[in-house]
């Protein structure tokens, strides 16, 4: 694994983290998400990863053990992440920060509203009725710094739909693309809930995009099976990630033109810079959010900026014709999502690519596995013994034939 690997983990990284752009981390074509084939193999199954989540379109779950599962995974997770977060910045979590992202005190309010929205709307939990005034707490936007916990599978808070988000901190403005700041596009008033057991797919997504620090924990667990196929090891958060993954994909329904915007590491844009000069592809594994307009989409590379800007390079996509669903009204979800890059540009301080998206082969793992088997058949030869008979000579001061061997004599 290459350092763009180690990475991943990185909340700034998490959530553009893509294979591809080098000759080490080249997608391999592999039919299905690697953190489903995981939780596939986690569960001891045989079958196609493909086929192991019940689900049918419209993000709904059709098997509700395999439901009430993953929910006491995913919140016991979230919650002992919570406890960890509050023990390590203590009475006073001013100033300090979780993942390097994410302002401590924002994050724990984040946490603690991903975890009523779930337990409230999910009906799985025997826990008393969220109190009064939880409807805002949804409302919250995730908080703008965070101390990543050791792992990269670090829970995070929701962001609040409607409320403003905290002001930029002082002298973030160093970096801005343009000398008005920005306005906070994650405005999620009024969108779709998500009840009942066989909603919770929707109730998990809802939460991880109007939480952008809970999308960055789920992402950067989901990546790091790409990056590590032989060493990753299940966890509490896979079970989630692959309903996602699995939900996704059966959401797709139209291609789309959408954007991408983000922070990554310079080995990563040495990677896309590499990408365009050779006309290669990449693979952005598991999910992706975007935003439906460019504007929308620089705007939210400010809500938040890494606590350690300099460290990092801002960049943006414009994604056409990908597989892609809309939601909560002003994002648009792609799953999988494979293209070529095939142009750079800058606006101010931010690179901005074109990515031209392509269908993947749709394939079983098992043909999959199959087929990389297989061994490689050298171009046939002829059986020993079985020479080609040499060309007739002709006799002894006789000319060759025109076209028969004339040409050689020449």
């Amino acid at each position: 694994m290459d350092k763009r690997g180690d990475q991943a983990g990185d909340f700034n990284v998490a959530g553009l983290a893509f294979l591809g752009g080098n000759a080490q981390e080249v997608f391999d074509n592999f039919p299905v998400d690697r953190i489903l084939a995981a939780y596939n193999k986690h569960l001891g199954k045989d079958g196609e990863p493909a086929e192991l989540i019940g689900a049918e379109a419209g993000l709904k779950a059709t098997n509700e053990e395999q439901i009430k599962t993953i929910y006491k995974a995913l919140v016991e997770e979230v919650e002992k992440e919570l406890k960890a977060l509050e023990e390590k910045v203590g009475s006073d979590p001013k100033g300090q920060f979780y993942a390097g992202k994410y302002k401590a005190e924002d994050a724990i309010k984040q946490l603690k509203a991903v975890v009523e929205y779930l337990k409230t709307k999910s009906g799985l939990d025997a826990a008393p009725a969220a109190p009064e005034g939880e409807a805002n707490k949804e409302e919250e936007k995730p908080a703008e710094g965070d101390n990543q916990m050791e792992g990269g599978d670090e829970a995070e808070g929701e962001k609040k739909e409607g409320e403003e988000e905290a002001a930029v901190d002082p002298g973030a403005g160093e970096n801005k693309m343009e000398a008005e700041a920005p306005k906070d596009p994650n405005q999620y008033d009024g969108i779709e809930d998500y009840e009942g057991w066989e909603n919770f797919g929707g109730a998990i997504l809802r939460q991880a995009i109007t939480n952008e620090s809970f999308f960055d924990l789920l992402r950067a667990h989901a990546v790091s099976s790409e990056f590590n196929v032989e060493k990753f090891n299940p966890g509490p958060l896979t079970g989630a990630c692959a309903l996602l993954s699995t939900l996704a994909d059966k959401a797709e329904t139209e291609k789309k033109d959408y954007w991408l915007s983000g922070w990554v590491t310079q080995e990563y844009l040495d990677s896309l810079n590499d990408a365009v000069k050779d006309g290669s592809h990449i693979h952005f594994p598991w999910l992706v959010a975007g935003w439906k307009t460019k504007e929308e989409a620089l705007a939210d590379l400010h809500f938040p900026e890494p606590q350690k800007k300099e460290n990092y390079v801002s960049v943006a996509f414009n994604v056409t014709q990908a597989k892609a669903f809309d939601f909560a009204k002003i994002r648009v979800i792609s799953q999988r999502l494979r293209g070529k890059v095939t142009a750079a540009d800058k606006s101010d301080d931010t690179f901005v690519f074109n990515l031209a998206a392509e269908d993947l082969d749709v394939q079983t793992v098992a043909a999959w596995l199959a087929a990389k088997a297989a061994p490689v058949t050298p171009e046939e030869k002829p059986a020993e013994g079985d020479k080609p008979a040499e060309e007739e000579k002709p006799a002894e001061g006789e000319k060759p034939a025109e076209g028969d061997g004339a040409a050689a004599a020449e």
